[in-house]
């Protein structure tokens, strides 16, 4: 009765060997497919995240150079300004003197007196 039973089910089917075979590549197969899968994920979000951070820099450089030029143009501003009123406050000697004599020889031509407070 021993001898009725096959050792093997290789030998009862012979293309079950076949089917581990062709299941085994398959996997080996499926496998390499998730590691190259894996690493393309891999490249894709390092280039992304590359690209991102160049992108902030270059925001970052051009907020720079706004602020800067906002700052320079402030400056020109406040330049302008001061010289302004010095002269409107005539804080340059040989124009004050000049604009007094002209406002007393006006006032005077007009009929005024002018009088010095003490």
């Amino acid at each position: 009765m021993k001898d009725d039973v096959p050792a093997s089910e290789a030998v009862e089917r012979p293309w079950a060997s076949n089917d581990k075979l062709t299941y085994d590549e398959t996997l080996k197969h499926v496998k390499r497919i998730d590691v190259v899968a894996e690493m393309a994920l891999s490249d894709m979000v390092n280039y992304r995240t590359e690209m991102h951070d160049q992108k902030l820099r270059h925001e970052e450089e051009l907020h720079k150079q706004k602020m800067e030029h906002e700052d320079q143009l402030f400056k020109e501003k406040l330049e302008n300004n001061r010289y302004t009123l010095d002269r409107l406050y005539s804080v340059f000697t040989e124009e004050s003197t000049s604009l007094s004599l002209l406002l007393k020889a006006a006032a005077e031509a007009m009929g005024f007196e002018l009088v010095e407070k003490k």
